[in-house]
């Protein structure tokens, strides 16, 4: 199934899409990581590894992947990018997400020591989803900050520091979120 990637076995659990590239930008359509995903990617300090602070505490974007996406990414106008997608409502009730209608979308900028990332998703009969951040590379280090609005009563913020030492990144992430009026933090 191209748009979810099921097969008995479900065998395309991470990516199973169509898409055309050119000058023009990409359009797509099937299972692949969110727009929103690719706009937080931007600028989190891990690469989004499964053990993110930011990760952990806010997701990435309600949802790493889309399935039954129709989407589109623009071409590079320099080092900035947008992309847009409408997730279709599913006519199978046992999709693994209990997918409804959403609609997905990001602006990044990637430019010198600079790179940024806007999210923003609405699923149907759902509150939005939005997030901002930035990161700055300093040669020695790479500062990054966020502010994260996932749906629900939790809003926050991440600002970590990331340094190269020889083979290895040390990274210190720390994400804090207010849920009902409490505050947690992951570090």
């Amino acid at each position: 199934n191209i748009a979810n990637g099921a097969t008995d076995a479900n065998t395309w659990q991470r990516a199973a899409f169509a898409a055309l590239s050119g000058g023009f930008g990409e359009v797509y359509a099937g299972r692949r990581l969110s727009p929103s995903f690719y706009g937080i990617a931007a600028y989190e300090l891990t690469g989004t590894a499964n053990y993110s602070a930011l990760g952990n505490q806010f997701g990435f974007g309600q949802s790493t992947r889309n399935n039954a996406a129709v989407g589109y990414t623009t071409p590079n106008f320099g080092g900035l990018t947008a992309s847009i997608a409408t997730v279709l409502e599913s006519n199978d009730a046992s999709t693994a997400d209990g997918l409804q209608s959403k609609y997905d979308m990001n602006v990044i900028y990637k430019g010198g020591p600079i790179s940024a990332g806007f999210s923003y998703n609405k699923v149907k009969g759902a509150e939005k989803n939005w997030s901002l951040g930035a990161a700055y590379n300093l040669g020695v280090a790479t500062v990054a900050a966020s502010w994260q609005d996932p749906a629900g009563d939790r809003k926050g913020f991440t600002i970590g520091a990331s340094a190269p030492m020889g083979p290895v990144t040390l990274t210190f992430d720390i994400a804090r979120a207010t849920a009902g009026g409490k505050e947690t933090d992951y570090v």
